[in-house]
């Protein structure tokens, strides 16, 4: 069973479809005509009479619906309850295997401030900021005090950009802090927050580790998420481009050395920061899967959601051929994310009937989707998500190349998609052009001589991609 509902979902059903596995859904009241729905072997129905959001948090609706049809395992996707350890016990308590983490180890690296001790323990370098989560306005000031400006706030019990704000300087402290706090407790029930000292202008690189029962751990390499808007990741690239062999090194032993630390078991993401000197820092472990995980699968030949269920079954990584010197990269892969967004509203969720909707496909094109389709209604009450569209290559020149063609053939009406055109020709297709030019270095990602040599030029051209996202 899949608790959770469209892409994902959909995701999970295949691969579960591909491995002989019947498939069970859950949909709220409110996505009695998803997709989702559709692509399983049984869908159910959960939190009648609930808010839309919350029938697919209420883990008694969905227990119930696993013990009365006998399902053997759940796997949570990502959002929703994928990373709450009292959903991970409670399937445990009823006897269903939960596909993910052990609940302990769930909860570890569900609390960050933990998660960061723990790193500190494994000998993971760790941004400069508070040991345990703050509860007065006072104790951040003290902060600033001590490691000065600018400082940012993070949810210690939440991640996707949620009750995170980024402070310059003292006048803006109080506000960003009531604002950090408000949004933490409503997205995640707790308003706890941590401080850090802030990373000017980073590349954010994560790293995919898939760990077993048998206290196996591998990483499959990294991805770089850098380009974001407000937080929130909008192009996703493996590998990292122009990223030194020895930081490589650096980041997947960190990475898997946390990992063995706590017993880590099934898929995870280990995220860091890397400065504009090379250093990098620990920021989070995300407990299962993430929306990215695309790129990875592209550039290893690794299903990821096959391996994430053989490993619940208690197949060892070996048995599954996942040796470290087996995994190999073969080329790139880039993922962008098509969303239902009007510009003109502040990038605002737009809602409505896709009156028309035709996709840029064609090789090297992976298209990951629920709701594209004519005729599909977009919901306001979920992500903005329409479709996640990956494109690969034999270098980032020619996954770049596809991108920009694929999205270029999009054609949508009925409602906004980002940026202002309906035929698709998004920011991210400019920037990715851009990857091309003389501007962003040339298909071997050589660095630049003169002043800047040793910089990295990829890194600049996400960065001027994010400024442009938030600009728009």
């Amino acid at each position: 069973m899949v608790a959770n509902r469209g892409e994902i979902a959909i995701r999970v059903f295949r691969a579960c479809t591909e491995l002989g596995i019947r498939t069970v859904a859950v949909y709220s009241e409110q996505d009695t005509g998803q997709m989702h729905r559709q692509k399983a072997d049984e869908a159910y129905l959960i939190g009648r009479g609930l808010p839309p959001v919350a029938a697919y948090l209420h883990i008694p609706d969905i227990i119930k619906v696993a013990k009365e049809n006998d399902v053997d395992a759940i796997h949570p996707g990502y959002g929703f309850l994928s990373e709450r350890s009292d959903f991970a016990q409670a399937c445990a308590d009823a006897g269903v295997r939960f596909i993910g983490p052990a609940p302990e180890v769930v909860r570890k690296m569900g609390d960050k401030v933990e998660a960061r001790a723990i790193a500190i323990r494994a000998g993971v370098p760790v941004v400069p900021g508070t040991d345990a989560p703050i509860s007065s306005l006072q104790e951040a000031q003290e902060f600033s005090n001590n490691y000065g400006f600018p400082i940012i706030f993070k949810a210690a019990y939440g991640g996707g950009g949620r009750g995170m704000r980024v402070v310059r300087e003292y006048e803006e402290l109080e506000e960003n802090y009531q604002r950090a706090y408000s949004e933490a407790l409503a997205a995640f029930g707790n308003g706890a927050l941590f401080v850090e000292k802030f990373i000017e202008k980073p590349r954010h690189i994560e790293v995919q580790i898939l760990g077993d029962k048998y206290g196996n751990v591998i990483h499959l390499y990294e991805r770089d998420c850098s380009i974001q808007r407000r937080h929130q990741k909008v192009v996703e690239v493996a590998p990292a481009t122009q990223l030194d062999p020895h930081l490589r090194d650096r980041l997947t032993a960190d990475s898997v050395n946390l990992a063995k630390l706590v017993g880590y078991e099934n898929a995870g993401t280990v995220e860091f920061l890397v400065d504009k000197h090379g250093k990098h820092y620990f920021i989070e472990v995300n407990s299962r899967l993430q929306v990215e995980h695309t790129v990875t699968e592209e550039i290893t030949d690794v299903d990821l959601v096959h391996a994430q269920l053989r490993i619940c079954e208690g197949r060892s990584l070996p048995e599954l051929g996942l040796k470290q010197d087996k995994i190999r990269i073969n080329g790139y892969a880039i993922q962008c994310r098509v969303t239902t967004e009007d510009p003109a509203r502040g990038f605002q969720p737009d809602t409505g009937r896709l009156e028309v909707f035709r996709s840029g496909e064609g090789m090297g094109i992976r298209l990951d989707s629920a709701s594209a389709f004519q005729g599909a209604i977009i919901s306001p009450h979920y992500d903005s998500l329409l479709v996640k569209v990956i494109s690969s290559g034999k270098d980032l020149p020619a996954a770049a190349a596809k991108m920009s063609r694929a999205l270029a053939e999009f054609r949508v009406r009925g409602v906004k998609v980002r940026p202002r055109d309906h035929r698709c020709k998004f920011i991210c297709s400019t920037l990715l052009s851009k990857v091309c030019s003389n501007e962003a270095g040339s298909a071997t990602v050589q660095q630049r001589q003169g002043p800047n040599a040793g910089s990295n030029s990829l890194s600049r051209v996400l960065l001027w991609g994010r400024t442009m996202m938030t600009r728009e």
